[in-house]
């Protein structure tokens, strides 16, 4: 936890006031905070999360998100529920920024690189019913965002990087993290710039459906017992290709790199029953979305935005794992005799 600036305690004094909180206590900002402000808020009433939320975001997708949650809540997915204020809203604005408030939830997270097997599987399993609750939801302002990492262009994706590797390459005497970095990005430069890339229209037939869209080790807490407290952050819910969800979870929980992918994908296909040939497609389709995404360079680089400098490390490995074609393709394997386990479960 970090401190907090006099102007901001006092905004978040504000806030408490609105959602009937309490007298503050004490206030801490969340560390690793890579796209919000986060709050740990001690209360009268108890402890809160405090989110100011980045400003791109509009009024109505947040309470759009706030109203999943109770969805997903109905349907027995253990989520944290936006408090409401008095009048009955869940999103309060001071100072231009946009606020909410949940419980804190008390527990741990997962550590990426070594979830034990019943960690991988649980997360999957949840994952799992995430898919289930959030199957027959719709919500207008939700599926009309924009579809993000499954739409890319080629040619924009070379322009961003090639920016980037000027901007290091012109850096006076640059680290040895700049010149990995920059190592990394010329692969991905070289990649996009031979017979590789495949247009985001290639993979429009894949089942789409709302989804969390940003499901990992770090957005599940675990509690004292070992037992999913709470899926959270739920900021990127749009729909998406499911099996793009799932394979792009089982690469972010680091589970390609060190093993457990069996675990999830048991946890994860015995709540959803993939399509035959659907997990292929996902395995391709998220490939081609690491060949062309630029976010990591262009936030660090480009925005200066300092909490994501802690992933720029991982985007070499990923491109090597995942330019082989035998590592996709036995993957693909592993996610098809998966699914069609989970098939004989549902039907038996």
């Amino acid at each position: 936890m970090a401190d907090v600036s006099a102007n901001r305690r006092a905004d978040i004094e504000v806030v408490a006031g609105r959602f009937a909180l309490g007298d503050v206590r004490a206030v801490a900002a969340v560390a690793e905070s890579v796209l919000n402000e986060n709050y740990r808020v001690e209360t009268a009433s108890g402890t809160w999360f405090a989110r100011f939320v980045q400003k791109k975001r509009t009024r109505a997708t947040v309470e759009a998100e706030h109203r999943a949650l109770v969805h997903v809540h109905e349907q027995g997915v253990p989520v944290a529920l936006a408090r409401k204020m008095p009048g009955g809203g869940t999103v309060t604005s001071i100072g231009g920024n946009l606020v909410a408030v949940f419980p804190w939830i008390a527990g741990r997270t997962a550590q990426r690189g070594s979830l034990t097997a019943v960690e991988a599987q649980a997360i999957g399993d949840v994952h799992g019913r995430t898919v289930q609750a959030l199957a027959t939801y719709h919500d207008d302002v939700l599926e009309a965002r924009a579809p993000g990492e499954t739409d890319w262009d080629t040619t924009q994706s070379i322009a961003d990087l090639s920016r980037v590797d000027d901007l290091i390459r012109y850096y006076p005497a640059p680290p040895d993290d700049q010149l990995a970095a920059q190592a990394a990005l010329r692969i991905q430069l070289g990649l996009l710039e031979s017979g590789e890339p495949r247009p985001a229209a290639d993979f429009d037939s894949m089942p789409r459906q709302l989804e969390h869209g940003d499901f990992h080790e770090r957005n599940v807490i675990f509690d004292g017992r070992g037992r999913v407290a709470a899926v959270v952050d739920w900021e990127r819910i749009r729909v998406l290709p499911r099996a793009f969800q799932l394979v792009r979870a089982l690469d972010f929980t680091g589970l390609l790199a060190d093993g457990g992918v069996d675990d999830y994908l048991s946890g994860y296909c015995r709540r959803v029953a993939l399509q035959p040939g659907e997990g292929t497609m996902a395995v391709e389709q998220w490939w081609q979305s690491v060949l062309h995404n630029t976010w990591t360079f262009t936030e660090v680089f480009i925005r200066g935005n300092e909490p994501v400098r802690r992933f720029v490390p991982e985007v070499g490995p990923r491109l090597e794992r995942l330019k082989d074609e035998s590592f996709r393709r036995e993957l693909a394997e592993t996610v098809e005799r998966h699914a069609r386990k989970g098939e004989v479960r549902a039907d038996g």
